[in-house]
């Protein structure tokens, strides 16, 4: 055989070996499971802020008549094999600007429940109502897509917080969703007037 041959018999050799080596790392490499989707009862109507936001405007208001509402937030905890999370209730902040006081009220099985009140001297800022298009499920939804159902994927015990305020020394209305396991975090900042995905 000549030389030429020669080097396309060894080139073909090594090409061989190498597919070789790709399928057999395949082979070892254990797939995934497949992304799961966001709990069902994270998605539902009563699950949503806006749906149980009225009753606890109603508290505030009988609280203070100037309260204004200045952040929404949850936590939902240990989210476990198959999907599972421990259910938490809604809690909004309301800030009253003649008193310099906040009060938290969260709302469970459909009634409110004052958690605290505190004098806060320095205003919070009033979250525009007007402007908050985008409600939460659309916002757990878009952290699912930008990374969180594959974060979701890659760890058996967690936890999701949404919070949904304004922006600080800013006027942008802010969801702030955030996914966390032992020391790591997956953050995903939602436009709430229009659903930009912001970082």
């Amino acid at each position: 055989m000549t030389r030429t041959q020669w080097a396309i018999v060894v080139g073909l050799l090594f090409f061989i070996l190498v597919i070789f080596g790709i399928l057999i790392f395949q082979l070892q490499v254990p797939d995934l499971p497949p992304t799961p989707a966001p709990p069902a009862f994270l998605l539902t109507d009563e699950a949503r802020a806006r749906t149980v936001l009225p009753i606890a405007q109603q508290e505030a208001l009988r609280w203070r008549e100037d309260a204004q509402l200045s952040s929404a937030g949850i936590v939902w905890d240990d989210l476990g094999p198959g999907g599972i999370l421990k259910r938490d209730r809604w809690t909004f902040e309301f800030y009253s600007p003649s008193q310099q006081r906040m009060v938290l009220i969260r709302v469970v099985d459909g009634q409110p429940q004052r958690l605290r009140t505190a004098l806060l001297p320095n205003h919070l800022p009033e979250l525009p109502l007007e402007r908050w298009q985008v409600d939460s499920a659309q916002a757990l939804q878009t952290w699912w897509e930008r990374g969180g159902g594959d974060f979701v994927r890659r760890h058996t015990r967690m936890s999701i917080s949404l919070k949904l305020r304004v922006e600080p020394q800013g006027t942008r209305l802010l969801w702030i969703v955030a996914g966390s396991s032992s020391g790591q975090h997956w953050v995903v900042q939602i436009d709430a007037e229009d659903g930009t995905v912001l970082g």
